[in-house]
């Protein structure tokens, strides 16, 4: 599957953990209901009500992707990027279940909103316990040993 369009060969993007390209049929959709059906989905006039079929349609496609044929209307909740939907996620389910325990586990490289929910959650009580040592071993693991006294280096 290769989208890309505009990146010169033989560049090779590799930071898809911050952006991912939309793939070309996506992009087109999403530009048909910014010109046509740009309404308030809440709005009870004409351009409203297009906007929300559009999102009920959406909604249904995507729970159907994912195996969900119920569709329940709280089931799918959009979010307007990776760092609300880590908070969300994130605070909801340690809030939701802080009866059950207030620890939370998280390593030292996750993404600043994760490191954000964690510091948070720890202001209000929480355990906040950083895997420092697990992200020392990554660096570790992943940084050239220099060769021992009276070894030969490779050139």
């Amino acid at each position: 599957m290769r989208y890309f369009t505009s990146v010169p060969s033989p560049s090779v993007y590799l930071d898809n953990a911050a952006t991912t390209q939309v793939a070309p049929a996506v992009a087109e959709a999403i530009l048909q209901c910014m010109r046509e059906t740009f309404g308030n989905p809440s709005s009870a006039h004409r351009f409203g009500v297009d906007a929300s079929r559009h999102l009920t349609r959406a909604r249904e496609t995507l729970l159907a992707a994912l195996g969900d044929e119920r569709g329940r209307e709280g089931d799918l909740l959009w979010t307007s990027g990776g760092t609300e939907a880590d908070a969300l996620g994130i605070l909801g389910a340690a809030r939701a279940r802080a009866g059950r325990g207030r620890h939370l586990v998280v390593t030292a490289v996750e993404h600043p909103a994760v490191l954000g929910c964690a510091k948070l959650l720890e202001a209000e009580g929480f355990r906040d316990d950083q895997l420092h040592r697990l992200a020392m071993m990554l660096h570790d693991s992943h940084t050239p040993s220099p060769p021992a006294a009276g070894e030969a280096q490779e050139a």
